[in-house]
């Protein structure tokens, strides 16, 4: 009773969010015989999905929820020095705490600025039966809008541009015997991303719809 009191009086709400991301981009390379291209080509191409249901406690213009990444890649990629494609599929999986601050442009429109912090557990496999386990931390900072459709549903864009994003990640390779191949490699990255294209801004896109209750 008393928290039923206490979300009545902050103007408090749960809300449930869904967020999807999808590209495909794919580069055809020219063979080259002899100093000149024969007409046939080799494509270098990656297939991204990623779906990130989430959970959120609203108070005001403040946000605060968890959420559950779950992504599918595959990428087929030119090996320079045998000329041939080579294909690794990517599947990662990413929970996390994301805290918001609204900023209310007109009744139905918002602005807002995101901080995620997550975990991040990935596995890639490669076409000759190794892959290669990586384990990351990151902090993201970002911007996006909402759009308030009726009083239970929004629409919601985010954007990874321009953004701030810290990293610290680890990743093996292995055969398919579990035998690790040469060296471990560990990664420690500070980003800011600026907006240099309105190509870049459409790139890094993603669309999320929520419920409110």
């Amino acid at each position: 009773m008393a928290f039923a009191a206490l979300t009545i009086q902050a103007n408090a709400q749960f809300s449930a969010s869904l967020w999807v991301d999808w590209n495909n981009n794919t580069d055809n390379f020219l063979i080259n015989q002899n100093g000149k291209f024969d007409h046939s080509e080799l494509a270098d191409s990656k297939k991204h999905f990623e779906i990130t249901p989430s959970l959120a406690y609203e108070i005001g213009n403040w946000e605060v929820g968890v959420f559950f990444g779950y992504s599918n890649s595959t990428q087929d990629s030119l090996n320079v020095l045998t000329n041939k494609v080579e294909t690794s599929k990517l599947y990662t999986i990413r929970p996390g705490i994301c805290i918001q601050r609204n900023f209310e442009i007109t009744d139905r429109f918002k602005l807002f600025a995101a901080l995620d912090l997550e975990y991040l557990y990935g596995k890639k496999t490669y076409n000759d039966d190794s892959y290669a386990p990586a384990h990351a931390f990151a902090v993201v900072l970002y911007p996006g809008l909402e759009y308030q459709l009726t009083d239970q549903f929004k629409l919601m864009a985010s954007f990874s541009i321009p953004s701030f994003e810290w990293a610290y990640s680890k990743t093996s390779r292995y055969d398919k015997n579990g035998n690790l191949i040469g060296n471990g490699m560990s990664n420690n990255t500070l980003k800011l991303k600026p907006l240099h294209t309105f190509k870049d801004f459409l790139d890094e896109i993603r669309i999320g719809i929520a419920y409110c209750f």
